[in-house]
């Protein structure tokens, strides 16, 4: 996982730079925090899950690979 993070990143020709990368920072930590919440909440209440499984749950079912993969990438790889 590490060497396909590291040759991603290397083939980026993206900008460095606020407007750039702001729906990617956007996603890391505003949507993915709250989806986390919503589905530990969801968990604890409807499942009846303790709050470290419940919080567990939603870490493991939180977007991130479709998600930020087609933002990160430039369009010719995808």
């Amino acid at each position: 996982m590490i060497v396909a993070l590291f040759s991603a990143g290397l083939r980026l020709d993206r900008p460095l730079g606020w407007h750039e990368w702001s729906s990617t920072v956007r996603l890391i930590a505003i949507v993915m925090p709250a989806t986390i919440g919503g589905v530990a909440l969801f968990g604890s209440e409807v499942m009846g899950l303790l709050a470290g499984a419940a919080i567990l749950l939603g870490a493991v079912l939180a977007p991130t690979d479709p998600v930020l993969a087609s933002d990160v990438l430039p369009a010719r790889f995808s």
